[in-house]
């Protein structure tokens, strides 16, 4: 689609009016060019987030309303570390940061968490973890202004080979068991640290928390990391928080914290936030989100929790 024209301009057509039909605030792209050979696609992409944005303004200046959003979805890996990616600033009006999942697969049958905020999966010196990460697309041209840095609301673990081994860079045996093997939930996790009697570790040395029964482990957040991080980023002048997924919270209060006990810890994080804490399920969320569009008592928030942003346009 990216090389083609017809194909790009009817792309970017659709988005537009589905946008409008809908009462969308904007859309996301998430390409993974950062994958392709020699980033062959950085081009491709560009070109469609220019022709995105100005769609977007030509469609705000003939109805007369507030411009639709646009983010990009960003996956750092080494091979960018040459790059100068500066010429996202001028389409996108985020850059929203993956600072998750960081090589959970590459280390094995290995204790290791997907998400540490500081060093890497094992606890070793590494640039695997979301300091580095957002400090490395800084470094390639993004505004830091812009960047908004990916949390995971979800785990990843194994089975433990012993009761004994349940510290980071200890082998482990299978993957947790689960529709995705690997993963849980932080409403499932939760849970399972109260009826499993697990033990909760927040380990400063990666500043992130892990929980281990005496049969399974689970790298995750917490509402304690969530703040962390979050009140690393606002304090380092990014733009905020997005979650990987909101469904994942305790929506349903299960774990006597509360509803969405995770997303109310990010949104508190911020020292000026005054926004209503959410606290009912069906709520509107979106990339970046002006007041909701929708049926007037929903609480509508962006992904990325803190920002004011002046231009697209007010979110939580």
């Amino acid at each position: 689609m990216g090389t083609v024209p017809e194909a790009r301009r009817a792309f970017v057509d659709s988005v537009v009016v589905q946008s409008r039909t809908w009462g969308i605030d904007g859309i996301d792209i998430d390409w993974d060019w950062e994958f392709s050979p020699n980033h062959n696609d950085l081009t491709s992409f560009l070109i469609l987030l220019r022709d995105l944005r100005r769609a977007f303004e030509s469609d705000a200046v003939s109805r007369n309303v507030p411009r639709l959003c646009l983010s990009a979805t960003l996956h750092w890996t080494p091979q960018l570390a040459s790059s100068n990616v500066s010429a996202f600033n001028s389409y996108i009006d985020l850059a929203n940061v993956q600072a998750y999942d960081q090589a959970f697969t590459a280390y094995g049958k290995t204790l290791s968490h997907h998400a540490p905020l500081f060093k890497g999966p094992l606890g070793l010196e590494s640039s695997s973890n979301m300091v580095s990460i957002l400090n490395a697309w800084a470094g390639r041209g993004i505004l830091k202004s812009k960047m908004v840095a990916g949390l995971p609301l979800f785990g990843r673990g194994w089975l433990l080979k012993t009761a004994a081994q349940h510290n980071l860079a200890d082998p482990a045996g299978e993957l947790i068991p689960g529709p995705e093997p690997g993963a849980w939930f932080f409403n499932e996790i939760c849970q399972k640290i109260v009826t499993d009697k697990a033990v909760v570790v927040m380990d400063q040395n990666i500043g992130a928390s892990y929980a281990y029964s005496d049969t399974w482990w689970t790298g995750y957040n917490n509402q304690e990391t969530l703040a962390t991080k979050a009140r690393w980023a606002i304090s380092n002048g990014y733009a905020g928080i997005y979650v990987w997924e909101i469904s994942q919270d305790d929506f349903r209060g299960s774990c006597n914290m509360g509803k969405y006990p995770l997303l109310n810890a990010i949104r508190n994080a911020h020292p000026l936030f005054t926004a209503p804490q959410v606290k009912e399920s069906g709520i509107v969320l979106s990339s970046a989100s002006t007041s909701s569009p929708f049926n007037s008592g929903a609480i509508s928030l962006s992904l990325a929790v803190f920002s004011i942003i002046t231009k697209c346009f007010s979110f939580y």
